[in-house]
């Protein structure tokens, strides 16, 4: 019974021994192709394959070049290092670490790929910004060129030698610096129909005539001033909260001095010699009411050209002047002339100096009433 234990024994450790030399057989056959796989010449030349298969293009010239040819040096250092480590593994760890090299390798040659056409892109954007830049350039500098043609075309010379025709230049027909002082209005009295209303509220805001009166009411003419006082259709002037008389001008204000300007109504109304013998007749009571005060007749000014009828025109209003001219030599009062300061060339009131253009046509603006009070300082002496 020994001898057949003995037996079995000695028959199990011939079994056993060899498996050993197969498993040690197996094992050295295993890591000799593992040597063979992960050498350092067949990894370098997967990366040469590797690189070759990425289809890269170099665009970027010399510099582009050598950065490449230095990136591949040290890939294939760092390659070289990696197949020692990988050839001192076995088993599993040197399938994954070569599998892992593959991977490494297509990664670095997709990203080197993108960032190569992320180069070209910005090269062809700084491109389309250079000829951009040149576009504007050439744009900017047309536009010199037009900016210098017009420059050309309204340069001052041509301004001046083009000079505007029949400008209209109040300030051209009277002498400035003979113009009284405000003072001189302090006993002067004016006495007017609306247009007068309109000087008077200029001078409230401007005071340019001293402390000067005013009795003057829209409507009012040489005729219907010379109406009763109580008339029930009267037109008479207020001063100081009491319907007045016009004529009475130097009594209610004391004033030694009177201007008036009055006749266009009276031209509307009936005719211009109906009016200058209306304003003979209230000159007359006015001077028999005040004899020492010295009385200034204003000329009626013209009107805009489109606004004339049949009843008032330019023409009327010269026909009366003509005859209150006469009628102010005749009584000894002086005589203001504003017609003619505000009349253009074809006769008529400039439309920039009227307020009522498009209706009455015969108001003034206020600046037309800076002219005209400007005029009467220089028409009184």
């Amino acid at each position: 019974m020994k001898r057949i234990l003995a037996a079995v024994l000695s028959l199990l450790m011939l079994c056993g021994c060899g498996n050993l030399i197969v498993k040690n057989e197996d094992i050295s056959s295993r890591e000799a192709d593992e040597t063979k796989i992960e050498s350092p010449e067949s990894v370098s030349k997967e990366k040469d394959d590797s690189t070759e298969d990425s289809g890269f293009e170099n665009e970027t010239g010399s510099d582009s070049e050598r950065n490449t040819e230095d990136d591949k040096e040290k890939n294939s250092e760092e390659k070289n290092s990696d197949s020692d480590k990988y050839i001192s593994k076995s088993g599993s760890d040197s399938d994954v670490d070569t599998e892992k090299s593959k991977t490494d390798s297509k990664t670095n040659s997709k990203t080197n790929s993108a960032a190569d056409t992320a180069s070209n892109i910005t090269s062809n954007d700084e491109n389309a910004d250079s000829r951009q830049i040149v576009q504007t350039s050439n744009d900017n500098d047309a536009g010199m060129e037009n900016n210098d043609v017009v420059s050309e075309n309204t340069s001052p010379e041509s301004e001046e030698n083009s000079e505007p025709e029949n400008v209209y230049d109040p300030y051209g027909k009277f002498d400035v610096s003979r113009a009284v002082d405000d003072s001189w209005f302090d006993d002067c009295v004016f006495v007017g129909d609306s247009l007068t209303v309109g000087l008077e509220m200029f001078n409230d805001s401007a005071n340019v005539f001293g402390d000067a009166k005013f009795i003057c009411s829209v409507g009012l003419n040489y005729g219907n001033a010379q109406w009763d006082l109580y008339d029930p259709n009267n037109v008479h002037p207020i001063y100081d909260g009491s319907v007045v008389l016009a004529e009475d001008a130097g009594v209610v204000t004391g004033a030694k001095k009177a201007i008036v300007a009055m006749g266009i109504n009276d031209i509307a109304v009936w005719n211009p010699q109906r009016g200058v013998e209306n304003a003979r007749g209230f000159i007359e009571k006015m001077k028999a009411k005040s004899p020492d005060m010295k009385i200034y007749l204003q000329t009626v000014n013209p009107m805009v050209s489109y606004a004339q009828k049949s009843n008032l025109s330019n023409d009327l209003i010269n026909e009366f002047n003509a005859g209150l001219r006469d009628l102010a030599e005749e009584e000894g009062c002086g005589f203001i002339n504003s017609h003619d300061i505000f009349v253009a060339d074809d006769g008529s009131l400039p439309e920039e100096m009227c307020s009522d253009p498009g209706n009455l046509g015969i108001h003034l603006t206020s600046e037309a009433c800076r002219i005209w009070a400007d005029y009467i300082k220089c028409s009184v002496e």
